[in-house]
């Protein structure tokens, strides 16, 4: 359950309800590329290429509609913009960069969480944070992680700033957590024990936190603190699990997406009134022993569904019901 996926892909919709993707692909073993595609009305249109150093992909629109685009090179991790009609790359962090996620908040100001080994020589990876949001750069490490590639993380902001950074790990009294970050202080808070592979998370009108993660064994949980108590619950009869994705629409009601390898199948599921209600929309006839690609959601203006995902052929992918 190697979370260095080999294809990767994020997707945001803007004020217009359009959809748009960011993905990254290794085209040879030591080789990788980007790509930022974005729709409206019509088909999709590649904006921006990149060689990059690693398969990472993430993306965050800000209030103007301008695409913000995380990614690594050998140079570090990178924040690529658009603005004024141009592209622009700023390195954030250095050197060993692995696993990056960016969140822009109501004020436009830019969290990413990301991990990283100490320095180049170094076996000690860390959770890190980078924020704008005093007008400069800063970063500070969160978390010490006991290694590199058996940990996954993701993160959200709510609308007063706050950002919350998910972590899933496996070893036994780590599991699930999450960090509260807000002012260069964070709390950190135990959500589940059991050893974990993948996590995303998503926070809603209310400030209240939704985490999706797959277990070790393969078993999807849900997670919530919308009832100012963590509880968590097991995904229907889930044993197999892979690559899942989290949006909370304003109307308040939760959409998740995953790969269900015990029915071969790409599954969307959607909680209302604390009911679930789960969907299929794309089926193989045969168990992925080597899932090399993740899923993506996000939920749009109209609260309609919009999902980026690497199918079962290797393809990217996007499928929406609007």
């Amino acid at each position: 359950r190697d979370r260095l996926y080999t294809n990767e892909a994020a997707i945001e919709t803007d004020s217009m309800n359009n959809p748009h993707i960011h993905a990254s692909y290794g085209v040879s073993s030591i080789s990788h590329k980007n790509i930022y595609l974005s729709k409206n009305v019509g088909s999709w249109a590649q904006l921006y290429t990149v060689e990059t150093g690693r398969t990472n992909a993430d993306l965050a629109l800000d209030s103007n509609n301008n695409p913000n685009l995380t990614y690594i090179k050998d140079t570090g991790l990178i924040r690529a913009v658009y603005t004024t009609g141009a592209w622009s790359e700023s390195i954030i962090d250095s050197p060993e960069i692995y696993r990056s996620h960016i969140v822009i908040d109501d004020n436009d100001d830019i969290h990413l969480a990301y991990k990283r080994y100490q320095d180049e020589a170094s076996s000690v990876m860390e959770l890190r944070y980078a924020t704008n949001v005093t007008g400069v750069w800063e970063t500070w490490t969160v978390y010490s992680l006991a290694d590199a590639f058996s940990e996954d993380i993701d993160i959200t902001a709510d609308k007063t700033g706050t950002a919350y950074i998910a972590y899933a790990g496996d070893r036994y009294n780590n599991g699930v957590r999450y960090f509260e970050i807000q002012e260069r202080t964070w709390n950190t808070v135990p959500v589940d024990s059991e050893p974990s592979a993948q996590v995303a998370i998503a926070v809603d009108q209310n400030s209240d936190i939704h985490i999706i993660y797959t277990l070790q064994t393969g078993q999807l949980k849900y997670a919530t603190n919308e009832s100012e108590v963590w509880i968590t619950e097991h995904m229907q009869d889930v044993t197999d699990s892979l690559a899942p994705s989290i949006a909370v629409g304003s109307d308040g009601r939760v959409h998740v997406v995953y790969l269900d390898n015990t029915r071969h199948e790409f599954r969307y599921a959607v909680r209302s009134s604390g009911l679930w209600q789960y969907y299929t929309f794309e089926i193989s006839d045969s168990e992925i022993t080597s899932y090399g690609g993740n899923t993506a959601i996000t939920i749009d203006n109209n609260q309609k569904v919009h999902i980026s995902f690497y199918g079962y052929d290797g393809l990217l992918k996007y499928t929406t019901n609007r």
